[in-house]
């Protein structure tokens, strides 16, 4: 199942608990308020949305994030600053090959208050997970020849 149906199944499913849906991030003042997110190992989205019910919660906030071209080009733009060698081509080939992904959901998040506590499910893709980590290396070279 790919994220943007997880997240349809868990809206579906916090509304059938009686829970209001919003379509935002949180953005507060996050200093005033612990925040706890969800480990993989204590469950799926919906024993998530479990404890959001038994806790009270009536008001279940989501986002996700899409990837675009304009994200896949801000990336290979970094690359034309540095000297063409063997790993930046091998790295413009393989952040060309997730252009299949423009228009699909990379990242979801759901989440609740409770109290001064914010309680936050988030998941992200396999392929965008790779993706961050092709970017933070672009990055990291990018840096490199700033310093040299």
């Amino acid at each position: 199942m790919d994220l943007e149906d997880k997240l349809e199944e868990a809206k579906h499913y916090a509304l059938s608990k009686g829970m209001v849906l919003f379509n935002g991030t949180w953005v507060g003042p996050e200093e005033k308020y612990a925040k706890f997110v969800w480990s993989e190992r204590n469950g799926d989205i919906r024993k998530f949305l479990d404890v959001a019910s038994s806790l009270g919660a009536r008001v279940i906030f989501y986002d996700s994030v899409v990837l675009t071209e304009e994200d896949l080009t801000r990336i290979l733009d970094q690359l034309d600053e540095l000297e063409e060698d063997e790993e930046v081509q091998r790295l413009r080939e393989e952040l060309r090959s997730f252009l299949v992904h423009v228009g699909e959901v990379s990242e979801i998040e759901v989440g609740f208050k409770n109290s001064d506590e914010i309680y936050f499910y988030r998941e992200q893709a396999d392929w965008a997970r790779k993706l961050s980590e092709l970017a933070d290396r672009v990055e990291e070279l990018v840096e490199d020849q700033d310093v040299e």
